[in-house]
């Protein structure tokens, strides 16, 4: 069975009290993420001896959707959404094939063509099935946040020292042709605590830094444990400028956890972890003024909800 969450929004309470655009943050109270073999695809796109499933009706920016891929005689097949490209990949003892569609926060609102490009072993030119969705607005709220007076923290508003990060981050989550190393339980929450600032809420730091929040947080003490939220294995594991003691987990595929401030890492780069592994303890390293644990999670190259990725089918 895939573990079941049930995450309390409470108000955006980290770092120091923000101030708020919007009045209130969208609550969500997640049920359990579907089995496997309740699976059910919103609609298929049928074509010569191959059909398309498609698990989502229109997404969000910031989040990813699920596509499968049934027939006989696959080799290959690719997801096409504009400048990128998706791969579909198989799955050990699991019929068909698969693939995830990534969106990024920035992405356009307006509707979408998917093609899907299918090698066949009968054929000599692939079969070309199509299907279109809108892309939605996100949400995303905006906070103002004032950072005490401090040196080693307002040294971090540096713009540079932020986007040096993120290209160490995507270099090191370039990799998407890991297997998977994900199980049939499904994604799971790193820590039992109530959930603070939100994704993709764009942040202005003592009126000087716009950024955007990668992730969502947990409000958490020190030294509480930090789980990883899957299988996978460890891709990188060390201190950061901005997320302090930092873990990032390949699990395959082209996904990836992240969990930043920990005071304690307990796992180096290139090590397996398994689901529920602790992976350090909750701390306040970092680009942070109190405790808290981020949690956040890099989908073919973008960043998407964690949330919303803990609550979806996988297969």
């Amino acid at each position: 069975m895939r573990r079941q969450f049930l995450f309390l929004l409470l108000g955006l309470s980290l770092l120091v009290i923000p101030v708020l655009a919007q009045d209130d943050v969208p609550e969500a109270t997640p049920e359990a993420t579907p089995e496997l073999d309740d699976l059910t695809p919103t609609y298929s796109v049928e074509g010569d001896g191959v059909v398309l499933d498609v698990y989502f009706g229109s997404l969000q920016q910031g989040r990813a959707g699920l596509l499968g891929l049934r027939g006989d005689d696959i080799a290959s097949a690719t997801a096409n959404l504009g400048m990128r490209n998706f791969d579909f990949f198989e799955m050990p003892e699991r019929e068909g094939w698969w693939a995830l569609v990534s969106l990024s926060m920035e992405q356009t609102i307006r509707q979408y063509d998917l093609t899907v490009s299918v090698e066949q072993d009968d054929s000599d030119e692939p079969q070309v099935l199509l299907t279109r969705f809108n892309v939605t607005s996100g949400g995303f709220i905006q906070q103002t946040v004032t950072l005490v007076p401090d040196d080693d923290l307002e040294i971090l508003l540096d713009p540079e020292i932020e986007a040096s990060e993120l290209a160490l981050i995507f270099d090191v989550a370039s990799d998407t042709d890991t297997d998977v190393q994900w199980s049939e339980n499904g994604f799971g929450a790193p820590l039992q605590a109530e959930l603070t600032s939100p994704f993709g809420a764009v942040r202005v730091f003592n009126e000087s830094l716009n950024t955007v929040h990668t992730g969502w947080d947990f409000n958490s003490p020190t030294g509480a444990p930090l789980q990883s939220s899957e299988a996978g294995t460890v891709a990188f594991a060390g201190l950061l400028p901005i997320r302090g003691n930092y873990v990032l987990v390949n699990h395959g595929r082209g996904v990836y956890s992240g969990y930043a401030h920990m005071s304690v890492m307990y796992v180096t780069e290139g090590q397996d972890v398994r689901a529920g592994q602790v992976l350090g303890l909750v701390g306040s390293t970092g680009r942070s003024s109190s405790a808290h644990a981020h949690f956040e999670m890099i989908v073919n190259g973008e960043w998407v909800d964690p949330v919303d990725f803990l609550l979806m089918g996988l297969p």
